[in-house]
């Protein structure tokens, strides 16, 4: 198998400014401005700055700054980064407030600001802070600006670097080869390198218990610019010993890619949950989609809020055309084709059935009374019978059976049948560790949820096999409207056959018997939008391409598989992790499928969308959702019928009410509003 390097497409990262570093004693000159609160001290050999601030002075600015010469850098784009311990911190009263680590330029006679995020903390041990600047032309009065505004305690700065991104140096990204090697990594005093001659380096982080509070590790800066709108994979050897368990999920080992997306930090954890003391060499991997407004990023080694010794090694970083490039070329201004009795198809607006053994002749009714025209009927085998072959099969086939016989009633109500394939032989390798489904598009870690058929030819030659006796079941029944082959793929790493290479063997068996019927593609990453940004279409006829809408994951999860009494919940529209949520930002969200749809002429199909019934606001995120959809003239199924009641929109808004409701709830009201669009001439 191949694997591509790509840290040289991705960083660099050189000093500029020699001034930039701190005085080698207190009393060196240096350009470095201190004011109210501030002085220079050693710390373990170690020049630092120091800012105390009492709390009956803690209004206004106490700082030192640092001028930076950005005049004639227009165009560039440079990386700022430090290591800061506080202590006593108070709580400022807004959060851009507190601990500052910020630069501050003139441009156009207005004062521009581009701050760090800090989270608030009273206390915490040596950690890692940065951001990005790009240059705009014309700036004026640049400086970093370090300290505390508005705030008392005591915050500690060192290892200050003012680096340029357009200078590459590939082998300061890679770990260090010796000790006088040079290295972008920020590290932390936690932190080892353990140098093999003719090897490769090992990353040593050891966390007695009585300093685990806090963050300890590395930290590598992303250059996510040439990604947005796409996605970055890292792969990478992981061993622990010793290691405590911590109060969070989200806690513990840390292998992350986290980065600032215009509004607030967004993370992608490789290991969520899930706790072993002591653990052998393992991989991990995590994929990030990179948001259009993403900047600064970074890739955090290390031990959070936990104690004991993580070792990491062999760390790969990958570009999404390295892991999914498709089995085929598409020709030069391709574009989907699709026949004239594909194109004459009435959009689809219906919902996700549950299991077929579950779907009760009632159930029917009351869709046809809602109007809807099209149910994507589940084929989902329980996992018992998943490691065997003939098991899956026996159970596919009964489910086939089973909806023979529901499918007079179906048509007699108006409403088709996507067949979709919800786990296919093998199943994962891993389920996710968060319930529900789409995940939020995030990695449960190891091990992996990878499908299986992405590597065993076993389960993926009875994949193949299926799906070309359901197509052969089906080639001539009306009831049926079309074929989704895979739901949900979740790769992240280089296998034997990706994500779309499956559903592309997949698609050409069906072709081969059923020319016409439309075949559904599935995006990678659980079928979120970002995952658009790599997925290239199918060289076929009469192709769908399916996305899932859970965004954001926080707000429309919230609840799931965990108690609710009692829970402080997420409220639409508003600040969900600290980025403000509404119907334009939404669209923004979408904003990849949008470019893939007038980019290649596809049918969009969103085979699953949600929110909680418990969550505040939900008939305004379906309604703001439901209206995107129809403005992008996409096909869409409500997830789900009678399935979970969480899901439900015949539930009211209270988690401990398990029956359904008398009279329609907002958010069926919504649903209704868009199904009765299906008795009209379109």
């Amino acid at each position: 198998m191949k694997i591509v390097f790509t840290l040289c497409s991705l960083w660099a990262a050189v000093v500029l400014y020699a001034l930039s570093e701190f005085p080698a004693t207190p009393g060196r000159a240096t350009t470095w401005q201190r004011f109210d609160g501030t002085s220079w001290k050693r710390d373990g050999g170690v020049m630092t700055l120091v800012v105390d601030v009492p709390a009956d002075r803690a209004n206004g600015m106490h700082v030192a700054i640092l001028p930076l010469d950005l005049a004639k850098s227009g165009g560039q784009r440079f990386f700022l980064d430090c290591m800061i311990r506080g202590s006593r911190i108070s709580k400022p009263d807004k959060p851009w407030l507190g601990v500052k680590f910020m630069v501050e330029y003139t441009l156009d006679g207005k004062k521009n600001y581009i701050d760090s995020p800090m989270p608030y903390r009273a206390d915490f041990d040596w950690s890692p802070a940065n951001l990005e600047i790009a240059v705009p032309k014309g700036v004026e009065d640049a400086k970093l600006v370090v300290g505390l505004q508005n705030a008392s305690g005591r915050v500690q700065f060192k290892n200050v670097r003012v680096r340029n991104f357009n200078e590459l140096k590939p082998e300061e990204a890679a770990f260090p080869r010796s000790a006088a090697s040079p290295t972008i990594w920020s590290a932390g005093g936690d932190a080892e390198w353990i140098f093999s001659p003719g090897g490769s380096t090992v990353l040593k982080i050891s966390v007695p218990p009585e300093k685990s509070n806090g963050m300890h590790g590395v930290v590598l800066p992303l250059n996510l610019s040439a990604f947005k709108g796409r996605s970055i994979a890292v792969a990478g050897m992981c061993r622990g010993e010793n290691l405590s368990k911590p109060d969070k999920p989200w806690l513990g080992v840390k292998f992350m890619v986290e980065y600032f997306n215009g509004a607030g930090m967004v993370y992608y954890d490789a290991r969520r949950g899930e706790h072993q003391a002591d653990f052998g060499w393992k991989r991990f991997n995590v994929l990030t989609p990179v948001n259009a407004a993403a900047g600064t990023g970074r890739l955090t080694l290390g031990l959070q809020n936990a104690s004991g010794t993580v070792y990491f090694k062999d760390i790969r970083i990958f570009a999404p055309d390295d892991i999914f490039k498709p089995p085929f070329e598409l020709p030069s201004g391709f574009r989907c084709e699709y026949s004239a009795p594909v194109k004459a198809m009435a959009r689809l607006r219906g919902v996700m059935s549950p299991d077929v053994f579950y779907f009760k002749p009632d159930g029917i009714g009351k869709l046809g009374e809602w109007h809807v025209n099209a149910v994507r009927l589940q084929l989902m085998v329980p996992r018992q019978s998943n490691t065997s072959v003939k098991a899956w099969r026996e159970y596919m086939l009964g489910s086939l059976d089973k909806l023979d016989t529901l499918l007079p009633q179906l048509k007699a109500n108006g409403i088709s049948v996507i067949l979709d394939m919800h786990n296919p032989p093998g199943d994962r390798y891993n389920m996710p560790l968060e319930l529900g489904t789409a995940n939020d598009g995030k990695s449960s870690g190891e091990p992996m949820t990878s499908f299986r058929i992405f590597n065993e030819d076993e389960f993926f030659n009875a994949f193949i096999r299926m799906w070309r006796e359901i197509a052969a079941r089906y080639k001539d029944e009306p009831g049926v409207v079309a074929y989704d082959v895979l739901n949900e793929p979740s790769q992240e790493t280089p296998v034997e056959r990706n994500y779309l290479a499956v559903q592309y063997e997949a698609a050409k068996a069906i072709r081969a018997i059923d020319p016409e019927r439309p075949v559904i593609i599935n995006a990678n990453n659980w079928s979120i939008p970002a995952a658009f940004g790599y997925l290239k279409p199918l060289p076929l006829k009469n192709i769908f391409y399916q996305v899932h809408m859970y965004l954001p994951g926080s707000y429309t999860h919230q609840g799931v598989g965990a108690a609710r009494q009692g829970q402080s919940l997420k409220v639409y529209p508003g600040v969900i992790d600290g980025i403000k949520f509404d119907r334009a930002r939404l669209r923004e969200e979408l904003d990849p499928v949008v470019k893939f749809q007038k980019k290649y002429g596809a049918r969009i199909f969103v085979g699953e969308f949600s929110v909680t019934r418990w969550s505040p606001g939900g008939a305004a995120w379906l309604a703001d959702v439901l209206s995107l959809f129809e403005e992008f003239g996409w096909d869409w199924t409500y997830h789900a019928f009678r399935e979970y009641h969480g899901w439900s929109v015949e539930h009211d808004e209270d988690p401990a009410h398990l029956q359904q409701t008398s009279g329609p709830t907002d958010r069926q009201r919504v649903l209704l509003q868009y199904f009765n669009r299906n008795t009209w001439e379109e």
